[in-house]
């Protein structure tokens, strides 16, 4: 879930290019349709950015996604300037966390949620 779309041109590239992996890839503006395809679509990763929604706080988005798609691994994203360093996943209950535009930390993540090599 990403509003920026040259961000997800960056984690389609990622995908693609780098893992090889053909993955279906999801581009979403807004809040509700994003859950609304959450949930009656299974994922394997969700990709979500910390400010996807102005509306309700980051920890109230990621409630609203795990009531959505629980069983889903959720990798937070969002600009390295917005994240404290050594930020523990837990403090969000995601399974991830990685700055924006950078490719090796998005990339170790995606590797161990999707466990490929």
């Amino acid at each position: 879930m990403e509003r920026d779309p040259y961000e997800a041109f960056f984690i389609d590239s990622l995908f693609r290019d780098i893992l090889k992996l053909d993955v279906w890839l999801w581009h979403e503006e807004k809040l509700d349709p994003a859950l609304k395809l959450l949930s009656y679509c299974g994922f394997r990763l969700i990709l979500l950015d910390l400010t996807f929604s102005k509306r309700i706080s980051p920890r109230q988005l990621v409630r609203r996604v795990h009531a959505v798609a629980g069983k889903t691994p959720i990798l937070l994203r969002a600009r390295p300037e917005d994240l404290p360093p050594q930020l523990d996943p837990r403090l969000y209950g995601v399974a991830a966390v990685a700055p924006k535009g950078r490719a090796a930390e998005t990339l170790e993540a995606i590797r161990r949620l999707l466990t490929i090599r």
